[in-house]
């Protein structure tokens, strides 16, 4: 519901002026703007031409790989901690009630205790994860969909970008 309330007035806007002007819509945010997604993967391909092996991906990976860092970190330790540690946490409690080793009431309410809560990480963390990762690929998308639309130099079946 939140993503959505910015919209309504645009549409309403856009009904009573029987359409839309460049000037009725919203400016987007700074952080949004291609230009300054253009220009840092420019310098990086500009640096990765130079070398002897130059790889479009590598300038891809130096120009926003550190965008998603945090949300992949958010994913992996919810998948190796989380999903590792649900198990371990109820068969302790398990242990407990089968009196299969010497585990006390405590321990078995701390492990009973900790299982939603690493259920909780979990899915909060994909959340969030998820989120914004997908944020970020939507925003370097949008922007640099033209770029491989588009080729430079057409060498045959081979598009170079100069």
């Amino acid at each position: 519901m939140h993503g959505r309330r910015w919209i309504f007035p645009v549409f309403m806007t856009g009904w009573r002026n029987n359409g839309l002007n460049v000037d009725d819509l919203f400016r987007c945010s700074r952080h949004d703007e291609s230009q300054p997604i253009v220009q840092e993967l420019q310098k990086h391909w500009n640096n990765e031409r130079q070398k002897k092996s130059s790889k479009f991906w590598r300038a891809l990976v130096m120009a926003f790989g550190k965008y998603y860092i945090p949300p992949l970190t958010l994913l992996i330790l919810g998948e190796c901690v989380c999903r590792i540690c649900q198990p371990l946490l109820l068969g302790i409690v398990i242990d407990h009630f089968n009196k299969v080793e010497n585990r006390t009431f405590k321990q078995a309410c701390m492990a009973a205790g900790g299982t939603p809560c690493a259920h909780t990480y979990f899915c909060s963390s994909w959340t969030i994860g998820c989120d914004s990762s997908c944020r970020e690929h939507w925003k370097r998308s949008s922007t640099l969909r033209p770029l491989f639309r588009k080729p430079v130099i057409n060498t045959g079946n081979i598009h170079l970008f100069v």
